[in-house]
């Protein structure tokens, strides 16, 4: 199957934001679904919609930053390939994909990510 960002993300959002949601609860980042909201509607983050699955990402500058994800790691995994030949073509020259330790025991492992930093928190 061929993937490509959403035309119109507010198409998807029924079928995809409960797990775009959770996913966003999860993030070591601040965002908030209202930012979600925004960067969908001025263009800076493209939904990306699978069968089961979608993912958010955001070009900044000359890299990709897939910032959420959520449903079945197979087709994640397929959709993930399209993301980064679409950001090729585009002239983003990394990936960068934020999210809890489990990721690097997925399919990113077998293209060749690699941890960059550690992110710690404490609850008060």
């Amino acid at each position: 199957m061929r993937y490509l960002p959403s035309e119109d993300w507010t198409q998807e959002w029924d079928k995809h934001g409960p797990q775009l949601l959770n996913a966003l609860s999860r993030s070591p980042t601040s965002e908030t679904q209202g930012d979600l909201f925004y960067w969908l509607n001025t263009g800076q983050a493209r939904l990306w919609a699978g069968q089961n699955s979608s993912i958010v990402t955001l070009l900044i500058e000359d890299h990709v930053v897939i910032w959420l994800a959520g449903g079945q790691m197979a087709e994640l995994q397929e959709m993930y390939e399209e993301v980064e030949k679409y950001y090729a073509r585009l002239g983003a020259t990394k990936v960068v994909v934020s999210g809890r330790p489990g990721w690097m025991r997925s399919f990113l492992r077998q293209h060749k990510f690699c941890i960059k930093h550690v992110v710690m928190e404490k609850k008060l």
